[in-house]
């Protein structure tokens, strides 16, 4: 089994996963919401139905996940497995105003049973319109985006615009009040319309070159979703989103040989959690001196046969 390309892929799955289940609603609305035993429809109605929302904003975020690799012999049906356990924490500012945006994270990877090869690595990004620069364990690049408009860039990097679309094609249920950071939210499980997450993810993961014949209806019929959020009783602004996803997958579902790719599987479990704060706060970003410094060479962009002008500075 090749175990370099397939961690690679499953990781690619998750993160547009859960980008396509994210994004918090950075809504409001003048209607009338103080019953805490809102029905359902009118707290859909509330989220969705207004048209203001923050302009800037502050994250945080945390993903843990387990990934147990199993390699099946196809002589005895035998099973060698491998678990690795990843944790990240990140946290960052928005200025859709603006048009700039920074996150720093942090991941810690350790394959079970052979700790004393774990690895951490880093990661520091700024978007300055329509420019991304990311430092990588002390490595910058720098990549222009081609092939999207300005307001598609940013409306990629808007997790509470997203949080409407998302909200739009799912069910809400209502399952009380409770307080984040002291403040009084209404609590509700979010349930996906799987036909609209698929069509989303055609999109998203339709041009990738890593999982070109990935099966996304086989994807989603082996992936469970757990969607909490807690929206401000007052504002009716996000505070917090939780996602869980249990997936397995297989050659089949990923679309690779089986023959090349050998009998394995993968069952992942990830627990992400984003945090909201300092709403229409006064954010400026600027980015570092040393990100400017940088050695060009030519990168493609997915699903773009431009040429985008990257740059490299060596730590």
């Amino acid at each position: 089994m090749k175990l370099l390309i397939i961690p690679l892929a499953a990781a690619l799955l998750v993160v547009a996963l859960t980008a396509t289940c994210l994004g918090d609603s950075g809504s409001s609305q003048t209607a009338n919401a103080s019953s805490e035993k809102m029905n359902s429809s009118l707290l859909k109605e509330i989220v969705l139905g207004s048209n203001v929302q923050p302009e800037a904003y502050l994250f945080t975020l945390e993903m843990n996940q387990k990934m147990v690799i199993s390699n099946i012999s196809d002589s005895n049906g035998t099973k060698e497995s491998q678990e690795i356990l990843t944790k990240s924490i990140g946290a960052g500012a928005l200025n859709l105003t603006g048009k700039t945006m920074k996150m720093v994270m942090a991941t810690l990877a350790v394959e079970a049973g052979h700790e004393e090869n774990t690895s951490a690595t880093s990661m520091e990004m700024y978007l300055l319109n329509d420019t991304m620069y990311m430092k990588i364990d002390g490595n910058w690049t720098e990549t222009k985006l081609l092939g999207l408009s300005m307001k598609d860039i940013w409306k990629q990097q808007d997790k509470m615009g997203q949080q409407r679309e998302s909200l739009n094609g799912s069910n809400i249920t209502f399952l009380g009040m409770e307080k984040i950071g002291g403040t009084e939210c209404y609590k509700v499980k979010v349930i996906p319309d799987m036909k609209s997450y698929i069509a989303v993810m055609k999109e998203q993961l339709g041009t990738t070159t890593i999982l070109p014949y990935l099966n996304i209806s086989a994807l989603f019929d082996n992936t469970s979703i757990s969607y909490v959020s807690w929206i401000s009783k007052d504002g009716h602004l996000p505070l917090r989103t939780e996602i869980a996803t249990n997936m397995t997958l297989r050659p089949e579902i990923l679309g690779l040989p089986a023959k090349k790719a050998g009998n394995f599987e993968m069952h992942i479990e990830t627990s992400y959690s984003m945090q909201f704060s300092g709403f229409n706060r006064s954010i400026k970003i600027a980015l570092p001196e040393d990100a400017r410094k940088a050695v060009t060479f030519q990168a493609f962009v997915s699903g773009n046969s431009a040429k985008n002008s990257t740059r490299v500075v060596q730590p």
